[in-house]
């Protein structure tokens, strides 16, 4: 019985630690912070929690959902929804502990050794006592359980003949039971002997032997040709010889008959020919699956092994001794290769197809059966004999001999067979591909291994066309399917449906397709593969045309400190893509390059040298050490938003889209452009990106528009909207960017795409986006840019400067093959950052939330303000009637609707901005406000005067702009309205 000890599963992953973090990245940040809550799913408030015993195991424990302690290997089977047996096992195959099965690994042949002798050569084999008769475990072991019931090995009454019925096929194919076989190496005679859980049979072709050891730990180690046994021809072909003498027997037996019988077929001078041909033989994969097939009542040949290729002159030899040559491959990838290559060669081969069922069941080393054998354990024989009855070639047509009246023959015929057809076709990869809601609506498409295209019917009769011409099949066959209307799109509608998975993606993982690589890319790693390794699917159009070789070193190196800072360090000083998110974040560059080098006590020498050495430099030794944290910050920001965008795994806890704008602050209202905001999210993203829409985010009727998503499919990753205009209303995506995608195009029905297939969002502009709220804030992603890149034409800059001047090429489009390799490589990591990362990070916020506070004020708040509260007036560090400060403001801002709520909202920026505080804590009551009795004035909207009306005093709300270190003890009161008219008898205000 299979056993795997836990402990050794969670002494090799950290005590579980490893496994809990694969499967909950956000657990990181809480190992050295044990009351620190983490995510385990979609949730708005974290509320796992990591605890560590003191036997050194860590144990989650969910207090939103069971609240359930579970060590790793709970975790993975909770998470993958599976049993503790299997959790296990799984995770003993994945770590590689060595005797994780020891019903397995103790399965071996019994060794022993002694010195050979002088008269022993070396690399001899020798095999001992080859037995006549075979065990039942011997048999056990070769014939599957559904082809023993068969045979009636499991009534006592009929064992004897059930055994007879099966040593004998088995020795019919040579097949013979060893005791043990003995190899002279290095002057040690090494003997390897069967036990009663460990057969060894011998395959005695007499040309040549092979070995087979069915338990074998080591799969390849199996099957093993016995070198000195005799020399092993090179396209032997195992049952071969047993076919040609049954063919043989069964001609003579007819031929035996028709002599005796004297038959004919009744017209003078034409003998029957008769038919010699057997029904059929079945080619299989290997020997144990010829016994079973055998077994099953057919014959069987196969190939010498799995590299080994059927001849035509081998096909041609066994076609002449059967009706029928079929072909049984097993469902992995390799045999399904084979078995298509093998058809395309031989298109008159039946191919008899295994169900995908068979993939469900697990064979004794817990891998998905794949093979006839596993077949034969879970499914009766007549199972068997329907798959062998309905299996096809791949031949399109059918070919029938035409005979005039006269019975002369006029040649032959042919015609289109559809079911046939479609079975090549399909075998080559055509199908229809659901599109839209309505279940009418398809797409053609075509996949080659990983790879998917649209297709269509004259692409289709192409692929046909092409086939039959390099094959130069006869010209009569291409001239009848040219003319037949079954490759039209009506007869085409008769292809399967296929639903094909472009998850490419998991919440943990994304893969990245290249010509000669797949990247599997998680936060721990980045894994290649063989392309087709990897059984996901993607549009053609995005596999990155690029053969992609991985760089010695990591691009860059981010950390985090305990404080929650971020530090980078760049180890790729070639990749210009990254250079240029490193210009795109040196928010201080002129304060270091224009102010403080130049007066610097560095010599004119060495001031060019520092120009030199510090081109690229993140943190120049003249930047400030808070300068120099944020200009990573902004860094490590970008980074992490190319990985967001690349990780096409939609999360509902993570409703984010993008918004890049200028860090260079507009005192003017003007906006500013040329930072390379375009350069990153156009043609960096839509290079990552390749199935990507484009919005113009200068159009200003974009979010009246109905059909504003015209030609926008699930299959699109990335919605960029370009250059936002200051109005753009951000509101209308939301809905878009964190649920369901309701698409309108023109012309065609209404559709919807669920979350989980639209694509993420992307903004730029030169402004700042109106209306921020929580709404907003939650959903955004801000990315800076410094105005490194700039033009010097009509601003204030000594020069202009851009990528293609600096790098003396233009990004992309002249990008040459390291240049590409350095970007993808650059990209690669900053996905795996991405996935790594426990929090949204954004840039650094000053300038962000400078520009985002003048937005909310508005010039015409803000230039009230400035006069209004002047440092140099008398309204600052005392109260004031929040009325008379609305009023003087909208009487000087009258062209639109101010409402108290607007004017205290500007008024909060206004402060913010300035660092002031508006209405300290200790001056506000219970209700968070300052509420005094003042004198009553009256006042004149007209002139913007006020006049005491001598009445009692009245209770006002009033507001005081904190400037100063603290707030005096007896705080000021201006309780005079500016301008007040005084009555005659009156000389100054009543106090």
């Amino acid at each position: 019985m299979q056993f795997i000890d836990a402990n050794d599963i969670l002494k090799a992953t950290n005590g579980g630690l490893d496994i809990i973090t694969d499967l909950y990245p956000d657990a990181i940040e809480s190992i050295d912070q044990p009351n620190r809550k983490f995510k385990t799913r979609e949730e708005k408030t974290a509320s796992a929690k990591l605890n560590r015993t003191t036997e050194g195991i860590y144990l989650v424990i969910d207090f939103g959902n069971d609240q359930t302690n579970r060590n790793g290997i709970h975790c993975y089977a909770y998470e993958n929804k599976i049993d503790y047996v299997t959790a296990l096992t799984e995770l003993a195959a994945k770590i590689g502990i060595s005797g994780s099965n020891t019903e397995i690994s103790k399965i071996r042949a019994a060794y022993s050794d002694r010195d050979a002798a002088a008269e022993e050569e070396e690399g001899t084999w020798k095999f001992d006592l080859i037995r006549t008769g075979y065990t039942d475990f011997e048999i056990e072991t070769l014939v599957s359980t559904q082809i023993l019931k068969s045979t009636g090995w499991n009534d006592e009454k009929k064992r004897k003949d059930a055994y007879s019925k099966i040593a004998g096929r088995l020795k019919y194919y040579h097949w013979h039971p060893v005791t043990s076989y003995s190899i002279v190496k290095d002057r040690k005679v090494m003997t390897f002997a069967s036990t009663d859980e460990y057969p060894i049979f011998l395959i005695d072709e007499g040309t040549h032997k092979k070995v087979y050891q069915p338990k074998h730990a080591d799969k390849s180690k199996r099957f093993m040709y016995a070198p000195g046994t005799g020399k092993k021809p090179k396209d032997f072909i195992h049952g071969l010889t047993q076919l040609t003498k049954t063919y043989e027997e069964n001609r003579d037996r007819i031929d035996q008959e028709l002599q005796e019988s004297g038959d004919d077929d009744g017209k003078k001078g034409r003998k029957k020919k008769p038919n010699y041909k057997l029904s059929e033989v079945i080619l299989c994969t290997g020997g144990s699956d010829a016994i079973n097939v055998t077994l099953a009542g057919y014959h069987v040949i196969w190939l010498n092994s799995e590299s080994a290729k059927l001849t035509q002159y081998q096909y041609d030899q066994i076609a002449r001794m059967v009706e029928k040559i079929y072909q049984l491959s097993d469902l992995d990838a390799t045999g399904r290769k084979q078995a298509h290559l093998l058809a395309m060669e031989y298109l008159d081969i039946f191919n008899i197809e295994l169900p995908e069922k068979l993939l469900t069941y697990k064979d004794r080393r817990l891998n998905p059966c794949k093979d006839v054998r596993d077949y034969f354990n879970h499914f009766k024989i007549k199972d068997f004999d329907l798959l062998v009855s309905t299996a096809i070639p791949y031949r399109f047509w059918e070919k029938k001999a035409n005979y005039n009246r006269s019975g002369e023959f006029q040649g032959f015929d042919y015609v289109f067979d559809n079911e046939q057809g479609y079975n090549f076709l399909q075998k080559n990869g055509f199908y229809r591909l659901p599109m839209g809601d309505k279940k009418t609506d398809f797409d053609f498409i075509q996949i080659d291994g990983n790879t998917v295209k649209y297709s269509g019917a004259l692409e289709i009769k192409e692929f046909i066309k092409n086939f039959m011409r390099d094959r130069y099949l006869d010209k009569d066959l291409r001239n009848s399917i040219y003319r037949s209307a079954q490759l039209n799109d009506s007869s085409l509608a008769n292809l399967d449906k296929i639903d094909i998975s472009f998850d490419d993606n998991d919440k943990n993982t994304q893969y990245l397709f290249f010509l000669n690589k797949t990247l599997e890319v998680t936060a721990k790693g980045i894994t290649e593969h063989k392309p087709g390794a990897i059984r996901r699917f993607i549009w053609e159009d995005e596999v990155y045309q690029h053969r992609y070789e991985k760089l010695d070193n990591e691009p860059f190196t981010i950390t985090k400190d305990s404080l929650g800072t971020y530090d980078i360090k760049i180890s790729n000083s070639d990749c210009l893509f990254l250079k240029y998110l490193i210009q795109t974040s040196r928010m201080h560059w002129r304060a270091e390059l224009e102010e403080r080098l130049p007066t610097s006590d560095l010599t004119p020498t060495e001031r060019d040298q520092y120009l030199i050495d510090n081109q690229y430099n993140i943190a120049g030794p003249l930047c400030t050490p808070e300068e120099i944290e944020e200009q990573k910050r902004h860094l490590v920001n970008k980074i992490f938003s190319i990985g967001f965008l690349m990780h096409r795994y939609k999360d509902r806890s993570k409703p984010w889209f993008i918004f890049a704008m200028d860090g260079k602050l507009s005192e003017d209202g003007q906006s500013h452009g040329g930072s390379g905001k375009s350069l990153l999210y156009d043609m960096a993203m839509r290079t990552l990106l390749k199935r990507n829409f484009m919005l113009s985010g200068r159009n200003p009727k974009l979010t009246d528009d109905a059909f504003r998503y015209d030609g926008l499919n699930e299959y699109h990753r990335y919605i960029f909207v370009e250059d936002a205009h200051e109005y753009l209303r951000l509101d209308v995506f939301y809905t878009d960017i964190s649920g369901d995608m309701k698409v309108n195009p023109k012309g065609k029905s209404p559709f919807t795409i669920p979350f989980e297939k639209t694509g993420k969002f992307s903004f730029t502009s030169n402004y700042t986006p109106k209306n921020i709220g929580p709404s907003t804030l939650r959903r955004l992603i801000y990315n800076v840019f410094s105005d490194y890149y700039h033009s010097g034409e009509t601003t204030d800059y000594k020069e202009s400067r851009d990528p293609r001047t600096e790098f003396g090429k233009n990004m992309f489009t002249e990008f040459n093959q390291t240049d590409f390799n350095n970007f993808y490589n650059t990209a690669a990591y900053c996905l795996r950052f991405y996935l790594s990362a426990t929090e949204k990070i954004g840039p650094a916020m000053s300038n962000v939330n400078t520009r985002n506070l003048l937005t909310i004020m508005g010039d015409n708040f803000k230039d009230w303000a400035n006069a209004y509260f002047s440092e140099e007036g008398d309204k600052l560090d005392r109260k004031i009637v929040r009325d008379v400060a609305f009023k003087d403001f909208t009487f000087n801002n009258s062209g639109n609707k101010w409402t108290p709520q607007s004017f205290w909202t500007r008024l909060e920026a206004f402060c913010k901005l300035n660092g002031y505080i508006l209405n300290p804590k200790h001056l506000l009551n219970k209700k968070g406000k300052i509420i005094e009795k003042v004198e009553d004035a009256y006042y004149d909207q007209k002139t913007n005067t006020w006049t005491d009306t001598l009445k009692p005093k009245v209770t006002k709300e009033l507001i005081y702009i904190q400037t100063l270190d603290e707030v005096p003890g007896e705080v000021n009161f201006d309780n005079t309205p500016p301008d007040i008219q005084f009555t005659p008898e009156q000389t100054e205000f009543p106090i």
